[in-house]
């Protein structure tokens, strides 16, 4: 029988409608993520600036261990459940399994808070050897015992975002941890400053904002589930949670590592000054990053979702859209920093304009990590967690490499050269698996526009600073990067938006026509 040619249309009509809604709702998802990032940002800097004036540079370290300690117990006792909820919440809400669900939920969030607390006891009973042996400083021992008893509070806010965000829903977890907890952190250390603030204080403040989170997600989990329903009502499938969620937690242990181990490469085989040089250079690249990671966020329960529903076109779309939008926002930050390195280092005082070539190579591998989209979230929320695993052996591998190669030699050069040469390989590496697996590409003609728009950018501002040098007046450089945004912008405009594009900004527009009528 041949299909009718309204019914063709319809067909069309209803899978562009799909879509759409799945693309803004990654949109949407990511903008949110990416404000309370910032957000949370700013109040954490204002916090540390407060802890670290009020306590001193000793205990302000001993607050920090301590936080890394409740990092590392909650990392080690999550298993991996946390990204293995989003992903089997994403499918069996789109197929409507409310048992399997629920099912998901017991599993998901008992295993963790049944291992963190037994963890915990064992840290409370072993405080002071592990003070003693270990740090090598007793006054350590009260502060690990009130890390003993969050813990388990951090590692339960770490699971309930990972099943809230099955639910497609980007904004309780942004309230909850990126806007209400470091806000009460904050008032609270300003009301205990009144009173004398000691280091234990601060670790007590910091469980206090994890308890408060919790809470707050688990009201929030039950506004979208509703948790009142007999245990024994749930369908439960350990065998297939457990198998997606280890390979995926080793591979998340992995890249914490390899993250740390650079630093303390530096520390050992340059400076220790280059450590501290080199961590503002990559976090002055994470301004741009931090789009591209809450895309990310934002797109795993839709990846998942779709790879699932066997939507292979939509799933290659948006690969594409996500990829384009996160290499448009990050190239006039890269465009920048390739420009002014000296300039915007020296902000952080002289000290650190030793870093400008560390910048500019830092700033060529964000460019590749996050134009390369987001392959590796596919790679995960597809299933394929052991490949995730594989590729991150090979990234820490091939990173403690070159950094034991090039550190002695380079210094924190040599560190931002074997961080681009690591993330060239890699995400080539991943590419090419979603390609063969999957037959998805993250580039079209599309890529085209923001790249022809970010050379135009660069060769008129680049004219400008060589006809009007702009020395070390950060007044002058920000007048540049105004010029230089702009242009961009504007090149991207007269070429035409993708309906994609067109779409998503239309529907920004509609929205604030709309707030301003209620207003």
């Amino acid at each position: 029988m041949v299909e009718q040619p309204e019914n063709i249309i319809a067909s069309k009509t209803i899978r562009a409608s799909s879509f759409e809604r799945n693309l803004i709702g990654v949109a949407k998802g990511g903008g949110v993520t990416l404000a309370g990032k910032m957000f949370t940002n700013v109040i954490r800097l204002v916090t540390a600036f407060l802890l670290a004036r009020l306590l001193g540079a000793e205990q302000y370290g001993m607050y920090q261990l301590s936080l890394n300690v409740i990092t590392l117990v909650a990392g080690m006792v999550l298993l991996g459940f946390d990204r293995a909820l989003t992903r089997f919440m994403a499918i069996s809400i789109a197929r409507r399994e409310d048992e399997k669900t629920w099912g998901i939920l017991q599993l998901g969030i008992g295993i963790p808070l049944l291992l963190s607390v037994l963890t915990n006891v064992g840290l409370f009973l072993l405080a002071y050897p592990i003070a003693e042996q270990i740090f090598h400083d007793i006054r350590l021992v009260p502060l690990l015992q009130i890390v003993s008893i969050f813990a388990s509070f951090s590692a339960l806010s770490d699971v309930l975002i990972g099943a809230v965000r099955g639910f497609k829903n980007m904004q309780y977890p942004v309230i909850a941890k990126f806007i209400v907890q470091p806000v009460v952190k904050l008032i609270l250390v300003g009301i205990t400053a009144l009173l004398g603030l000691k280091v234990w204080h601060a670790v007590l403040i910091f469980g206090i904002g994890e308890v408060v989170t919790v809470v707050m997600l688990f009201y929030y989990l039950n506004e979208l589930f509703s948790l009142h329903r007999p245990i024994t009502s749930a369908q439960r499938n350990l065998r297939e949670m457990v198998a997606y969620a280890i390979p995926d937690w080793l591979a998340g242990l992995l890249t914490t590592f390899r993250l740390n181990i650079q630093a303390l490469l530096i520390g050992t085989l340059g400076t220790i000054a280059g450590v501290g040089i080199f961590a503002v250079a990559d976090q002055l690249n994470r301004i741009g990053h931090d789009f591209y990671t809450s895309i990310n966020t934002s797109a795993n329960p839709y990846i998942a979702e779709l790879y699932d529903a066997g939507k292979q076109k939509e799933l290659g779309q948006l690969y594409q859209t996500a990829t384009k939008w996160s290499l448009t926002i990050n190239l006039p930050f890269f465009l920048a920093f390739m420009l002014f390195p000296d300039q915007i280092l020296s902000i952080f005082g002289k000290s650190f304009v030793g870093g400008a070539t560390a910048l500019i190579i830092l700033a060529w591998a964000n460019l590749v990590d996050v134009g390369t989209g987001m392959c590796g979230a596919i790679l995960s929320m597809t299933g394929y967690t052991r490949l995730k695993l594989v590729n991150n052996i090979v990234s820490i591998s091939l990173s403690i490499g070159l950094n034991l190669v090039l550190i002695p030699r380079f210094g924190i050069v040599g560190a931002a050269v074997s961080a681009l040469v690591m993330f060239i390989a890699v995400n080539t590496i991943r590419i090419l698996q979603v390609y063969y697996l999957m037959h998805l590409t993250p580039y079209n003609r599309t890529f085209l526009k923001p790249i022809a728009a970010g050379l135009v950018a660069f060769g008129i501002t680049l004219a400008l600073k060589m006809w009007f040098p702009v020395g070390d007046n950060i007044f002058f450089v920000a007048a540049y990067a105004f010029v230089l945004v702009a242009v961009f912008v504007s090149m991207i405009w007269l070429m035409g938006l993708s309906s994609e594009d067109r779409m998503l900004l239309n529907r920004v527009l509609q929205k604030t026509r709309n707030r301003f009528k209620g207003s």
